[in-house]
């Protein structure tokens, strides 16, 4: 199954994305990421810009065995529940799509998505 990633931080955000992409390739070996690009933060308070990039792999897994393992990564990123009241986010990986089933389809609308796609 191919599957479709979104990564994001507005906290310390080349660090957080780099030891989610040091994480995902210890899990995925095949995966490939796209460029990081800075968006304006979506629905929140705190104006930290975020970085974000896409990342696609093919792993024989279910969809619950993937988002298991990407919650996990989020937590050992130091991801708190506490955070979500500051408006900090640490790390947060999506799961965009699995093969041709889309998961998120609001975030597949994102301007810097599709942006993205075009390079990953």
């Amino acid at each position: 199954m191919t599957f479709l990633l979104c990564l994001g931080s507005n906290h310390q955000p080349e660090k957080q994305l780099a030891f989610a992409r040091q994480m995902l390739t210890e899990s995925y070996p095949d995966i490939r990421f796209s460029d990081e690009v800075e968006t304006l933060p979506i629905g929140l308070r705190n104006e930290a810009l975020f970085h974000n990039q896409i990342a696609r792999f093919q792993a024989d897994a279910t969809i619950e065995e993937v988002r298991l393992r990407l919650k996990h990564i989020e937590r050992l990123a130091g991801r708190q529940d506490v955070d979500k009241q500051r408006e900090i986010i640490r790390l947060d990986i999506d799961l965009l799509q699995a093969d041709n089933q889309v998961l998120k389809p609001l975030d597949m609308e994102r301007e810097y998505v599709k942006e993205l796609l075009a390079h990953c």
